[in-house]
């Protein structure tokens, strides 16, 4: 079992399509829990999230630092150490408007910069029916050090795209 790059796993996100995610969990640093809003933690967290499906199939992504980009797994999320705590999400404001709705399209955001030592697919955007978005993007920066963030849509620099959709 290991994570790939998601260009490396077009028909697994291809299969994806149509389907409805039901449930979200998040591993988050306990000590953030302890210091930080919970809505922040869940939002960027250097953690992975997993996605369950409507057909119980799972999602797992994390960030791979190694090669700058977000990797995904087609099983549960592995426990990520001993200071790390397993949450659903699911019922956070960010997610309640996002489950039970199908995918239509998925794109994998690829750096500009990107290189074969440095493959930079540093996020996926998921269009759920209703053109509802949401974004897993890996960041490391001055400000986010190797997080998983998640937003509404994805607002960074321009960069390539490989999109899928029915």
């Amino acid at each position: 079992m290991s994570y790939s790059l998601a260009s490396k796993k077009l028909e697994y996100l291809k299969s994806l399509l149509g389907k409805e995610i039901i449930v979200v969990r998040r591993q988050l640093l306990a000590s953030d829990l302890e210091v930080l809003d919970s809505s922040s933690c869940e939002q960027e967290a250097d953690g992975p999230i997993e996605l369950k499906f409507n057909d119980s199939n799972i999602a797992s992504f994390v960030a791979d630092t190694e090669s700058m980009s977000i990797v995904l797994a087609e099983y549960k999320m592995q426990k990520w150490g001993d200071s790390y705590t397993t949450v659903d999400v699911s019922k956070n404001s960010f997610w309640s408007a996002r489950l039970n709705k199908k995918i239509e399209r998925i794109e994998i955001l690829i750096s500009n910069y990107t290189s074969e030592k440095y493959p930079s697919e540093f996020g996926l955007v998921f269009t759920l029916f209703g053109g509802v978005q949401f974004v897993i993007e890996y960041l490391s920066d001055s400000e986010h050090t190797d997080v998983i963030r998640l937003t509404n849509n994805y607002e960074g620099p321009d960069c390539n795209h490989i999109e899928l959709k029915n």
